[in-house]
């Protein structure tokens, strides 16, 4: 590479290819997992892990968003795909695998925009709230943010894995100030 820019546009393209094939997997396919006896929480938890630890590892993306933008053209149309198709998948995940009707959200785009807003800004805020997190933290985090929009919409057996997760991310952090 010679220089800052190409490096730039290759990672911004490895990352913009991997993602967006995450991303459209659920809108095009519904999500599940090996059986139809998996919890259907516990397939959106997997799938925005996932989701989490790959914007995790091209971080660098997300915590210069503007910049990158500003100077990327190309990037901000990628940028812009990619936050069009966040939305569809978060939709996808409310309506199908949470089993959410249109008149259970009203109107469904509005949770598919909260969960967009909080997966595209999920790392910035995270690094200033808590600057030298580990990874799995972090996407912990996220993950139970993101869960959190949907949480009022959950089924008491959703519920109760949200709770169990709430709790499993509790523990790792007594593990950690052990």
């Amino acid at each position: 590479f010679k220089g800052k820019e190409p490096i730039v546009r290759a990672l911004w393209s490895l990352f913009e290819r991997e993602f967006a094939g995450y991303l459209a997997t659920s809108v095009t396919e519904p999500l599940t997992l090996f059986d139809e006896e998996t919890p259907q929480l516990e397939t959106v938890w997997l799938y925005l892990t996932v989701l989490m630890q790959t914007m995790d590892r091209y971080r660098f993306i997300y915590l210069g968003l503007d910049d990158l933008r500003s100077r990327y053209p190309d990037i901000d149309r990628g940028l812009r795909r990619l936050i069009s198709l966040k939305r569809a998948a978060c939709q996808q995940v409310a309506l199908d695998v949470l089993a959410l009707s249109q008149s259970d959200i009203a109107p469904p785009q509005n949770l598919a925009d909260s969960m967009a807003l909080t997966m595209t800004f999920w790392l910035s805020f995270d690094e200033l709230q808590h600057p030298n997190a580990d990874t799995a933290t972090r996407c912990l985090r996220g993950v139970l943010q993101l869960l959190g929009c949907c949480a009022p919409y959950l089924g008491d057996a959703q519920r109760d894995f949200y709770k169990e997760c709430e709790l499993i991310y509790s523990r790792m952090l007594e593990g950690k100030n052990a």
